[in-house]
């Protein structure tokens, strides 16, 4: 792997750039890999940075550890949210840049993608998981709606009455469930994980680079937004103010 060297050096976010692949790591592993505002500010100046290199065709997505993908948000940080901070929240900021990428994203999940970490996966083209991995949308048990694109892109891609019983009925999805419903494509040993993404992107990325261009935005027409993501920042505005949030300013 080549390092970039010209991304912002930062230990929560590990990058690397091979034979046209960019390989992006969410290293907070001691959090499970749960992601903070800097890491977010992160991803996002490198989303924009390896969108802008010549070298970069295809990129994969990963949680850095063995263990976990992605556990969503930060607690401690959710406990100092404002109502206004939903309204322009950065996690949905950075997932939409990531669903508009120009190249094709895959996503290898290992163990948890909870919450935001199932809508970071979700923003992504493809999805392959570990046989450990899980999936799910706790947020309604703590008083909270999936608010960065997952009511837009979970219905979309695992149905409408699937997309339901996760979000209003808290059900879990193992790795074969998610298989034979279509939220992964390919369910690998851990340790192969990681070489399978990079293989896949690095097919992507031989491929020609207009038309590969052309024919993700071609896809992504069918693909209504803007409502929607302005209504769940809207939605969890409203939830952050109340007095009963586990959430609220001041409250642990």
């Amino acid at each position: 792997m080549q390092h970039v060297s010209d991304l912002p050096s930062m230990p929560h976010l590990k990058t690397e750039i091979c034979e046209g692949v960019a390989l992006v790591g969410l290293n907070r592993p001691q959090q499970a890999n749960a992601y903070d505002q800097r890491l977010l500010q992160a991803l996002g100046e490198a989303l924009e940075q390896l969108a802008r290199n010549p070298e970069v065709r295809a990129l994969v997505l990963h949680g850095a550890g063995s263990r976990h993908f992605c556990a969503g948000a930060d607690r401690d940080e959710l406990s100092r949210r404002r109502p206004e901070d939903a309204l322009d929240l950065e996690a949905r900021r950075v997932f939409e840049n990531l669903a508009r990428w120009p190249w094709p994203t895959v996503a290898a999940i290992r163990g948890a993608a909870l919450g935001g970490g199932l809508e970071l996966a979700l923003a992504c083209d493809v999805r392959l998981a570990s046989q450990d991995a899980f999936f799910g949308f706790p947020e309604t048990a703590l008083g909270l709606i999936p608010a960065a694109g997952g009511c837009l892109r979970a219905p979309r891609i695992l149905g409408d009455s699937l997309a339901r019983e996760m979000v209003l009925f808290g059900r879990q999805l193992s790795a074969e469930e998610a298989l034979r419903f279509g939220l992964v494509s390919q369910v690998l040993p851990g340790e192969e994980l990681l070489e399978r993404a990079l293989d896949l992107a690095g097919r992507a990325a031989a491929r020609h680079p207009l038309a590969t261009r052309l024919a993700k935005q071609a896809l992504g027409l069918s693909i209504p937004r803007g409502d929607a993501l302005e209504f769940e920042g809207a939605a969890q505005a409203l939830l952050y103010g109340l007095p009963d949030s586990p959430f609220r300013p001041g409250r642990a």
